[in-house]
């Protein structure tokens, strides 16, 4: 069953790099909220 090791590594990929990018993507949003957050404190 060589296939299925494949193809189980291909999905256990796909789902690393989805939540590799979703860490970078909440990192990056934390980072704009954190930001926006700033701004406003000067504003007001």
């Amino acid at each position: 069953p060589a296939h299925l090791f494949v193809e189980n590594f291909v999905q256990f990929s796909k789902v690393y790099l989805v939540v590799l990018s979703d860490e970078h993507l909440s990192r990056q949003l934390l980072k704009y909220t954190t930001l926006i957050d700033e701004s406003q404190q000067k504003l007001f």
